[in-house]
């Protein structure tokens, strides 16, 4: 009998097989509704790279880093590489860099100042606690200020520990701040956290608020204060984002969440609202992520969004939302989904890639910011 079936056969299975794994792996555009989406570069960000493209998924610029931004009317790009801020020309020639370690952030504010997530250690009970710091520079490389909990951490705790909305811990014993963060910051054993044994408030988003509507109504929505997300990986902290005095660091208002969740990317819109991504819970396998756009003076929802992509049921960490000119929302999760959805929550475009390491977020330019760049390709 012939070996051709057979060998036939195999060579048919294996074409298929390598059609449906390769097709599985390739970045796909799922949705475009053209009449609906709101144009412009789309930038996205995971673990290892950053990756500029069009609203038809056509990559137009591979940047070297993790985080990456633009300066407002200057053509450089800002970028974290190596454990370096680096800003690069067009042509990717390096212009300055500055050693520091940046985790989660990196803005930059309509004045061309950067700022960043950094990290202080300090001992505490023998233990090595992990704090978060907020460093300014300016688009020189100089820096102009840091904020930090390790330095703030004592007010940090004192103000939730007289909040029972945040802080859910029994005390027993003493009252004292630093023996009281050793009793409940989060164990970091098996997670790699830059090797420390604890973290205190996990900050993982900063906006610097821009000119609202809510800010008619109440100072503390005014624009310049810092809007920021204090994330927390146990039951005696709930998550909670806060508006934060930039001269002297005072939190000036909060919002938790109902259930305590941890939250990403709140952003102030122009209409006086936040918008925010609320992850998951990881204890409950049947919950959803969902984005809430919350009025900050009454702390009520007045939108909301639930994910329903496939396999995407639990997203405990990472993800963003952001408000688009067109009135509608871009969002991006942990499981390498970017979509848009219409005020009446219609997707109207929708990519996906199984590439991504942990995609952390996505943020959709308008067409002139970048023009200089995408027209060099």
């Amino acid at each position: 009998m012939s070996p051709f079936p057979s060998k036939f056969l195999f060579f048919s299975f294996f074409l298929i097989f390598f059609s449906r794994s390769f097709s599985q792996t390739k970045p796909t555009l799922l949705i475009f509704d053209s009449s609906k989406v709101c144009d412009g570069y789309l930038l996205w960000q995971d673990k290892t790279k950053c990756q500029l493209m069009d609203r038809k998924g056509n990559v137009l610029y591979n940047f070297p880093g993790n985080l990456c931004s633009f300066f407002y009317n200057k053509n450089e790009i800002v970028t974290h590489v190596a454990g370096n801020l680096t800003t690069y020309n067009k042509n990717l020639d390096v212009i300055w860099k500055v050693s520091t370690y940046i985790d989660h952030e990196l803005v930059v504010t309509p004045q061309n100042n950067i700022l960043l997530y950094a990290v202080d250690y300090d001992s505490i009970n023998h233990m090595l606690v992990r704090f978060d710091k907020i460093r300014c520079f300016d688009s020189t490389g100089r820096e102009l200020y840091q904020w930090s909990t390790l330095a703030e951490h004592r007010y940090l705790l004192n103000f939730v520990m007289n909040d029972k909305n945040i802080f859910r811990y029994n005390i027993k014993g003493s009252h004292d701040p630093d023996s009281v963060l050793y009793k409940i910051a989060p164990s970091l054993t098996g997670i790699t956290r830059n090797f420390a044994d604890r973290e205190f408030f996990h900050m993982n988003s900063i906006q610097v608020i821009p000119a609202n509507e809510s800010e008619k109504k109440d100072s503390v929505f005014r624009r310049g204060n810092l809007l920021l997300s204090f994330c927390n990986y146990n039951d005696s902290l709930v998550s909670f984002i806060a508006i934060v005095d930039p001269n002297s660091y005072k939190i000036l208002w909060y919002y938790v969440q109902n259930d305590g969740k941890q939250m990403h990317t709140p952003g102030m819109l122009p209409n006086g609202n936040i918008l925010m991504y609320v992850n998951s819970d990881c204890r409950n396998a049947v919950d959803s992520s969902f984005i809430d756009e919350i009025n900050p003076v009454t702390k009520t929802v007045v939108w909301n969004y639930v994910e329903r992509l496939p396999d995407v049921a639990v997203r405990c960490s990472h993800g963003s939302c952001q408000r688009l000119p067109n009135g509608n929302t871009l969002i991006a999760n942990i499981n390498g989904y970017i979509y848009e959805v219409t005020p009446q929550k219609k997707i109207v475009w929708q990519w996906h890639t199984v590439d991504a390491k942990h995609l952390y977020r996505a943020f959709l330019y308008p067409k002139e910011k970048l023009q200089w760049i995408v027209d060099e390709q």
